[in-house]
């Protein structure tokens, strides 16, 4: 963490500024996972100044996924009743649409199934369950029993 604010160069990309964002939101994190609170708003952070302070991250859902120690975490938005989770990030519609698969999709569904109910929603993973199957069955008879990995 910063000790003296005045050290860290305002309105500039600094290694600074990155390691600080990356302390933050690991205090988040650590105080969350010890129950000290039940969830985690983030902020913007400049992941220009993340990767000059020598860290990977390309985003805050890899950052809390690691942080966490949970292979794969997900974002969601919310927007009034309107919940959206994304499955590709960061990157551009061609790429998103070469890497989409029924395994990865599928997923990704459940993922967002479970998130949903862990913040309080009930059963909203039935209808996807059916969703899973079709695509799971489409995908066999397409590729007779090929791997699971294949595109959509």
């Amino acid at each position: 963490m910063i000790g003296d604010m005045s050290l860290l160069p305002l309105g500039q990309v600094s290694s600074m500024g990155g390691k600080a964002a990356v302390q933050y939101v690991r205090k988040a994190v650590d105080l969350a996972l010890s129950g000290v609170f039940q969830g985690i708003a983030t902020a913007p952070v400049n992941k220009a100044a993340i990767h000059k302070a020598g860290f990977h991250y390309i985003g805050h859902t890899e950052m809390l996924s690691e942080m966490a120690q949970r292979e794969k975490a997900i974002t969601m938005f919310m927007v009034d009743k309107l919940k959206i989770f994304f499955h590709t990030r960061h990157m551009s519609l061609q790429q998103a649409i070469k890497t989409l698969t029924i395994s990865g999709v599928s997923d990704t569904i459940l993922l967002a199934g479970n998130a949903s109910e862990a913040i309080g929603y009930e059963k909203v993973l039935l209808p996807w369950q059916h969703l899973i199957s079709c695509l799971r069955k489409r995908d066999v008879w397409r590729r007779r029993g090929k791997d699971s990995h294949s595109r959509l």
